[in-house]
């Protein structure tokens, strides 16, 4: 059971982290916990899931739009 909650983590971690470089995340980008590169993302979700999770799911937009270049 501790094998397969630990291998959701790690792939819930992974997705993150990938879907953190599509989207263009950086640190810098915008302000607050949010702030991070992929691989911050990416160590977040791994260590402490249950919060990173949600948060990166709620972050997610202002990402997005924060990399957005005006036309």
């Amino acid at each position: 059971m501790l094998g397969i909650i630990a291998v959701i983590f790690l792939l819930s971690a992974i997705a993150v982290a990938a879907d953190a470089s599509h989207i263009g995340a950086h640190k810098g980008l915008i302000t607050g916990l949010g702030n991070m590169a992929p691989s911050g993302w990416f160590f977040a979700v791994l260590l402490l899931w249950i919060i990173a999770l949600p948060l990166y799911l709620t972050e997610r937009p202002r990402i997005r739009a924060a990399t957005r270049v005006p036309r």
